[in-house]
């Protein structure tokens, strides 16, 4: 059964179709949440509200084929609301040794390999605002294009690429303050904050 036919059947209300439909989106869903609160706890609840709203509502998505882009948007929403509740961030953990799966991506996962640079990656991120953590998260770890996070934004495209520029100069701001050679390196000479979506991040 590929990914549409789950999507329909779960549509349908077809239970066996949406845990399914749970065992495939949830892994990454989970991650992505963990990657802007840095709380295991709190990701799951989100993500387990999600789905539920998920199952409610599913029934009434118009179009199956960007069910993706519409998941993250409820994901986006209870996140946001959660953190702001919420109005300080729980320490980090070591979030990527949790969460990592088997499959080899070219994504911000695997691409900080050193525990000092991913936490240093992690910080970073934690001192942009929501609405650029967000973006940056869903464009370098999610590999979305600026035409899906917009959607899952509700926010122009134009927006996307600004916030995206934003928080790309806000990082190389803070990552030059560090003085550190290594940083220099290993951040910006990887490219992770020019416009392209670097092979190492």
């Amino acid at each position: 059964m590929d990914e549409l036919e789950i999507i329909l059947r779960s549509k349908a209300g077809d239970l066996e179709a949406f845990e399914d439909l749970y065992k495939l989106y949830s892994p990454q869903a989970l991650r992505t949440v963990y990657l802007m609160t840095y709380n295991k706890e709190l990701s799951e609840d989100i993500v387990q509200e999600a789905f539920v709203e998920c199952f409610n509502n599913l029934k009434n998505i118009k179009n199956p084929r960007a069910f993706k882009s519409w998941l993250y948007k409820i994901l986006k929403r209870i996140c946001w609301r959660y953190s702001n509740k919420e109005k300080k961030l729980i320490p980090m953990e070591n979030i990527f040794d949790k969460y990592q799966d088997n499959r080899s991506q070219k994504n911000l996962s695997e691409s900080i390999e050193q525990s000092e640079t991913r936490m240093f990656m992690l910080e970073l991120l934690n001192k942009l605002s929501l609405p650029l953590k967000t973006t940056m998260i869903l464009y370098y770890y999610n590999e979305m294009s600026v035409s899906e996070i917009a959607k899952v934004l509700g926010c122009f495209e134009g927006t996307v690429k600004s916030r995206l520029h934003k928080a790309r100069k806000q990082i190389e701001r803070e990552i030059l303050k560090t003085n550190e050679q290594f940083y220099v390196q290993e951040v910006l000479g990887k490219g992770w904050i020019k416009n392209e979506k670097p092979e190492t991040i």
